[in-house]
């Protein structure tokens, strides 16, 4: 006699999403792009100190609040140009800029990882927020090589995993987990589109409806960001979003805020306000919280993601936990063409592989739940 499977009912399974640079592909760099958008970033910020008409908008150049750089700013704003492209330079050399912090941390060079984070949070702050309409990779099937500001699979993909309340508020279906490898913030980005553009002035305001922020102590966070995130840095155990005014688009006082935190957040000695919020997986142990969501795991769907070697452990503790609950599947949703070595990495004969990239796939047991028999 056959026995009945715990899947002969399909309704309400647990879905988690890992994801990768691969999902992020139309608005964040992959590593293999990470130097040259440094440099480009480092580029802006020149420009805007030395020509900012070909910066800034021309109205906000003749107004009141715009009032140029002093000396000390233009100081800062220069040694972050060196620090930028210093750091580009470690990323060409080393392969990726996550290779070179790997290597830092087995070094014991903490200050320099610390740099290392510091720079890289603001590169990505500059890159993701205030730069519209820099250069991208040479698309072939688009008129414009420049990137989007949030990747649209994004989009489409929080209109189908999330819900409506009775309060008319937007929330993640609570079957839906996701696990996030990238420290880009394209998951909050799309769940702000979501909105009425003045809903959110600032990531503290998103991350008030749809938490985030890595180092709160909680379950019940909707995304989980392994390698922690930029835009925020600690001081005195409190978080501090990276600029107040982060949405309104306004460079400038991005720029100028940077050098105000500098000052006013500076501690005693030669320690800095701490952009650890940016926290590699192998610099501490694994969340429970993340082991948590493996065990509970009904269908695991890995999107955009080539498990570098140094995620290795950390991917090994998440998906052998994720298979001790015997998932309906594990789909993975890339255009590798070597998915052989994926398929020796995972060692789960329910794999189910999709090169398709335009959208990312949602499960017909969670758009359309059904009871069905499944034996096994």
């Amino acid at each position: 006699m056959k026995n009945q499977s715990k899947y002969s009912s399909k309704k309400d399974l647990n879905i988690t999403y890992l994801l990768g640079a691969g999902a992020s592909y139309s608005s964040v760099p992959i590593w293999s792009e990470q130097a040259g958008s440094m440099v480009q970033v480092a580029d802006s910020i020149k420009r805007a100190i030395e020509s900012p008409g070909n910066v800034f908008d021309s109205k906000f150049l003749e107004s009141d609040k715009y009032a140029g750089f002093d000396n000390d700013q233009v100081l800062y704003l220069n040694s972050l140009i060196e620090e930028l492209n210093y750091f580009a330079e470690k990323a060409n050399s080393n392969n990726t800029i996550d290779s070179y912090a790997y290597i830092l941390f087995k070094q014991g060079n903490n200050s320099e990882l610390n740099r290392l984070k510091r720079v890289l949070s603001i590169y990505l702050d500059i890159w993701q927020f205030y730069q519209d309409s820099m250069p991208f990779r040479d698309f072939s099937n688009k008129k414009s090589n420049k990137k989007d500001f949030i990747d649209k699979r994004y989009i489409e993909w929080l209109n189908l995993i999330t819900n409506k309340d009775s309060n008319n508020l937007i929330n993640r279906n609570h079957q839906i987990n996701i696990l996030n490898w990238n420290y880009d913030l394209q998951v909050e980005l799309a769940f702000k589109n979501m909105h009425q553009p003045d809903s959110f002035n600032c990531l503290t305001d998103i991350n008030s409806k749809f938490k985030f922020l890595y180092e709160i102590e909680s379950d019940d966070l909707d995304v989980f960001h392994l390698n922690g995130h930029h835009g925020f840095f600690s001081y005195e155990n409190e978080f501090y979003s990276t600029a107040s005014t982060i949405f309104k688009k306004n460079y400038y006082e991005y720029l100028k805020n940077l050098f105000d935190n500098k000052h006013q957040f500076k501690l005693r000695g030669s320690k800095e306000y701490n952009y650890g919020l940016i926290n590699f997986s192998w610099e501490r142990k694994l969340s429970e919280k993340v082991l948590r969501i493996a065990a509970k795991t009904d269908i695991l769907i890995i999107i955009g993601y080539s498990f570098p070697q140094y995620n290795r452990y950390i991917d090994k503790q998440i998906i052998d936990t994720v298979k001790k609950n015997s998932p309906l599947y594990i789909y993975y949703q890339d255009p590798t063409r070597d998915i052989n070595r994926v398929k020796r990495i995972l060692r789960f004969e329910k794999l189910e592989h999709n090169e398709n990239t335009n959208e990312f796939f949602v499960p017909d047991e969670f758009l359309y739940p059904e009871d069905i028999e499944v034996y096994v």
